[in-house]
């Protein structure tokens, strides 16, 4: 999975620096005298990466207007769309999650996403007709754990049900939400 995202993102980096090379001007010349280990390894704009697992199937997805990928392998991400795919050996069966946010930091090791800035996450089980909405303004995903953790203010929505408070836990997986403190409205 890494190797896989690595080489798009590579792709993605080589294909930025060829078209920056035909199009720069000589004046933009003193980005490239920058110190070396200032720099990120690439950065690009305007990305779509895809990270699949070994049937094929999506994992994941990034839409980002910029993504930089640091020496050490992971990447940070702006005013991006987040989408992961829960893989089939979970209990519940869930369409993808979509997330958005300002501020995307993705470990090279993959595991916990960390999202900030106007964060939006909206999940829907199969047949359910209206998506669980977690809105807040930073949150952790858990990828192989399928947890959605927010320690801020949040908002939680599903269907006629509504949370306001701060901090909470999403097991996708299970379906369980756990609240910290505030208060709700739950429809019967």
């Amino acid at each position: 999975m890494k190797k896989i995202l690595i080489a798009v993102l590579v792709l993605a980096a080589v294909a930025a620096a060829a078209w920056f090379g035909v199009v720069r001007k000589p004046e933009q010349a003193r980005v490239a005298q920058a110190v070396q280990e200032d720099r990120p390894d690439f950065e690009a704009q305007g990305v779509l990466l895809r990270q699949l697992d070994a049937q094929g199937k999506l994992q994941y997805e990034i839409e980002a207007e910029r993504v930089i990928q640091l020496a050490n392998g992971d990447v940070q991400a702006s005013r991006l769309s987040f989408h992961h795919q829960p893989p089939p050996g979970s209990r519940r069966k869930p369409q993808r999650w979509n997330l958005t946010a300002e501020n995307g930091d993705f470990p090279a090791e993959g595991g916990i996403v960390q999202l900030s800035g106007n964060v939006r996450a909206e999940g829907r089980e199969d047949g359910d007709r209206t998506p669980l909405v977690i809105t807040t303004e930073s949150l952790q995903y858990d990828i192989n754990g399928e947890v959605v953790t927010v320690t801020a203010e949040v908002d939680i929505t599903d269907g006629g049900n509504n949370f306001k408070g701060r901090g909470a836990r999403v097991n996708i997986a299970t379906g369980i939400v756990t609240v910290e403190s505030g208060h709700g409205k739950i429809s019967l």
